[in-house]
């Protein structure tokens, strides 16, 4: 098992802001929940969006497109953005170049800089050639239909909201978070079992429903 490090802009990232999910959910900064934790929220609120709007595609094989053995094209387009900063670009993929030494040995060569020339073709150069008798493969994940940024940022603000709803506290008083379990055991992945999806909220309702108009189906 591979384990990639994606790195992470800083909170909240490019989806959302604290004033526009207090703009949505009217919870205030002074008595419900501070800007560092909503900005927490925003962050993951984008990462579990991005899940379920993406498929990983992890060791694909592309195409050698020139001569120079440096342009290279996925399988499929339509990269998406992991990174959760609103950009596709080199952050979103890993590129690696390998062979298997004739003594079983594992090589790599470094593929240097890679650069994104087509999210939506998916192709891909790198700064160094492909070694000769070495393969690409390369880690990513892509959208199944085109990313319409207006719907994914209302998205995550309503997913944002909605997390941030259950976690508001009055003086003495359990939170929903606390009534619900979120982060009493299991981590939250934002699968449909998750504990953040066990509490309706019409935030979670409108999420979902833009969910449903990106992919093409309704998540549960």
């Amino acid at each position: 098992m591979s384990i990639i490090t994606r790195t992470l802009p800083a909170a909240p990232g490019s989806y959302a802001t604290a004033a526009e999910v207090r703009a949505m959910c009217g919870l205030s900064a002074t008595t419900d929940i501070s800007d560092v934790d909503l900005n927490e929220v925003i962050l993951t609120a984008t990462l579990i969006f991005t899940g379920h709007i993406t498929v990983r595609i992890d060791g694909a094989v592309p195409a050698v497109k020139d001569t120079g053995r440096t342009v290279f094209q996925l399988p499929t387009g339509l990269i998406a953005d992991l990174t959760a900063d609103a950009d596709v670009d080199a952050d979103d993929v890993v590129v690696r170049f390998y062979k298997v030494d004739t003594d079983g040995q594992m090589l790599s060569a470094d593929p240097g800089t890679v650069t994104v020339q087509s999210a939506l073709f998916g192709v891909l150069t790198t700064q160094n050639a492909l070694p000769t008798d070495y393969n690409p493969v390369v880690d990513y994940a892509r959208y199944t239909r085109p990313l319409d940024l207006a719907k994914a940022k209302r998205a995550v603000r309503y997913l944002a909201a909605h997390v941030a709803w259950l976690r508001v506290k009055a003086p003495g008083r359990l939170t929903r978070a606390d009534l619900t379990g979120i982060g009493a055991s299991d981590p939250d992945d934002g699968g449909r079992s998750a504990f953040i999806f066990r509490a309706r909220s019409r935030w979670l309702d409108l999420y979902k429903r833009e969910v449903a108009a990106i992919v093409g189906e309704p998540i549960l």
